[in-house]
């Protein structure tokens, strides 16, 4: 142990709330991160020499173009330890062999806590963060930086009404008025929210901060509550790419999406003469493909001519990539030039399929819960859901479970994600004739 502690870098008291007890730390805690490098630095004196050596090291291993290592770093009373992750390789081990240690980590360093100087993270980028340690060989200082895999929400400390759901630096909160009294939930989750943000020096960016209200019910009170705070109401959200209005209709969804899709056919009908037909079908897949699949499920509440619609894009794009006439029929189109592509109706499909298998490996996911029939000649099926308006009836919750009993038996056993959803697109693919028929457009058919 040191004679003396460390005081050279002023701080002021963190008066933030712990996110561990302390006896926790007497187990350890692990979590995993990225090691980006390390450097000997000269004794630090002040918090900006600190962030300025942090930020050098991560500049020259950028210039370096050097690949970060994946390490588990556990710290607990003892000290910090830093393991590096090896993949896990199959090996045959005798049983009479006793292996002591975890094979799947090398540890790569080890600093006590009392050999630890500070601790710091980036302000630019809340990922970064490295600490300082002494080296009790060489009684030189090393400043070791890290990069975290995920960064929690400060809005994670608080008890609040709202449910949070949050994604890098887009943070959204939704509360629903089930029994009345939202507009004091949200009141006081306003109250409590700015109350941590100040005690911690934060300031929320209210020119940024919006608020959207779903329903037709008189809200004066609820948007009172925000315009009190200066956030301004909208009449659409977009959220990670996808707009809803307060009505929960995703049809500016739809003009986004037939807006990029054309734009995509344009370049298309550019590029096409100077690039070969391989290099051309790679765009269309990155560039028109990418736009369908994303977040597809949510386009089954479109209309039926919707949804013809961004099929007509689809075709007219692989009849340009193969400088076809725009008369070319749609069935034969998909058989002979783009046998591995399946059309729009299609690719929903095989996302609110995906999406249910999750839902049914993982019980309690948000997509819904499900029931499935334990015995008789309809074993390992789901009960369908009764709606007594013909509006639910396109939603995921009831199309879902339609789409499911209609699978293969094979196909409904399989666990693997990965797996069902490779067998449901060659499944769909080989009943593309149903898919495309408009007949059967209303009553979801994906088999004869």
């Amino acid at each position: 142990m040191p004679s003396q502690p460390y005081n050279l870098v002023k701080d002021d008291q963190d008066i933030r709330v712990p996110l561990h007890s302390d006896e926790a730390f007497y187990t350890g805690i692990s979590f995993q991160a990225k090691f980006i490098g390390f450097q000997d630095v000269p004794r630090p004196t002040s918090r900006t020499e600190i962030v300025q050596a942090m930020r050098r090291i991560r500049y020259e291993y950028k210039q370096q173009n050097a690949k970060k290592k994946k390490v588990t770093i556990e710290i607990s009373v003892d000290g910090v330890r830093v393991c590096l992750k090896k993949r896990k390789r199959r090996m045959r081990v005798r049983k009479s062999q006793n292996w002591s240690g975890d094979l799947g980590e090398i540890e790569i360093m080890h600093h006590p806590i009392y050999r630890i100087f500070y601790v710091s993270h980036d302000s630019s980028d809340l990922k970064i963060f490295s600490y300082i340690a002494r080296d009790g060989s060489s009684d030189r200082f090393k400043c070791m930086v890290f990069k975290s895999n995920k960064k929690f929400s400060d809005l994670q400390f608080i008890n609040l009404h709202a449910t949070i759901i949050e994604f890098a630096d887009d943070i959204l909160l939704i509360w629903i008025d089930s029994q009345g009294g939202i507009a004091e939930m949200i009141e006081s989750d306003l109250k409590e929210i700015n109350k941590y943000y100040d005690n911690n020096g934060l300031i929320i960016n209210s020119d940024k901060s919006k608020y959207m209200i779903v329903g037709k019910a008189d809200a004066s009170n609820v948007g009172s509550k925000f315009d009190q705070y200066g956030y301004q109401q909208v009449n659409e959200l977009k959220y990670l790419g996808v707009i809803i209005d307060d009505k929960i209709s995703i049809k500016t969804q739809h003009q986004n999406i037939v807006y990029k899709l054309t734009n995509s056919l344009r370049a298309i009908k550019i590029i096409r003469n100077f690039l070969p037909t391989t290099s051309v079908w790679q765009f269309f897949n990155a560039f028109l493909s990418s736009h369908i699949y994303y977040c597809s499920f949510m386009l089954i509440r479109l209309p039926i001519k919707m949804i013809k619609r961004l099929q007509s894009l689809q075709s007219r794009g692989i009849k340009s990539v193969y400088k076809l006439d725009h008369q070319y029929p749609t069935l034969e189109l998909f058989k002979r030039y783009a046998p591995n592509t399946l059309p729009v109706l299609g690719i929903i499909y095989l996302s609110i399929l995906t999406l249910l298998k999750k839902a049914l490996n993982e019980p309690g996911d948000a997509f819904g819960r499900f029931e499935l029939i334990a015995e008789g000649r309809r074993k390992n099926r789901l009960i369908m859901k009764r709606f007594k308006t013909n509006i639910l009836k396109h939603d995921s919750t009831y199309i879902g479970p339609k789409l499911y009993n209609q699978l293969p038996q094979d196909v409904r056993d399989t666990f693997d994600i990965k797996a069902f959803q490779r067998k449901v697109k060659h499944l769909l693919i080989r009943n593309i004739e149903i898919i495309l028929d408009e007949r059967n457009f209303q009553s979801n058919r994906i088999v004869a």
